[in-house]
């Protein structure tokens, strides 16, 4: 069985992840080999995994619960990227703000048109910050 979390490989009776510490409530069978929960297992760079990897379970669930609290999701940084909002969104007001008053000039056009396609990069850049800063708080670095 499986993780329906992570993908992690499970005890045969366990009923947490001994990876991600996720309690399991019907574990897949195999994960599917292109679903994301394979990258997650072999490595492939989802820090979150990496850092909860050196935590114990009680730091893990403090971890998880703190990351789902701060955590941004890519799709909506898009969408908000359409109309010059996806800074606001990413914590970034200031450049959110300088964004908006140079959409009147040319620059300001070609920023808004960048981010537009920047959005998912910039989301996963900012989650693995905070990610980071949430595991060095427990003493877990990279």
């Amino acid at each position: 069985m499986y993780c329906n979390q992570c993908g992690a490989a499970l005890a045969q009776d366990g009923r947490f992840c001994t990876s991600c510490g996720a309690q399991q409530q019907g574990a897949i069978a195999a994960p599917n080999a292109a679903s994301p929960r394979t990258q997650l297992v072999d490595g492939s760079g989802n820090l979150e995994v990496q850092l909860m990897s050196s935590m114990d379970a009680d730091q893990r669930n403090m971890f998880q619960y703190q990351m789902s609290a701060v955590r941004k999701s890519p799709g909506t940084a898009s969408v908000l990227s359409y109309f010059g909002l996806s800074r606001f969104y990413l914590d970034q007001p200031g450049l959110a703000i300088l964004q908006l008053l140079l959409c009147f000039f040319i620059v300001g056009l070609i920023w808004w048109f960048v981010d537009i396609f920047t959005a998912r990069r910039r989301t996963r850049e900012y989650n693995e910050r905070r990610a980071l800063q949430i595991a060095a708080a427990f003493g877990v670095t990279r």
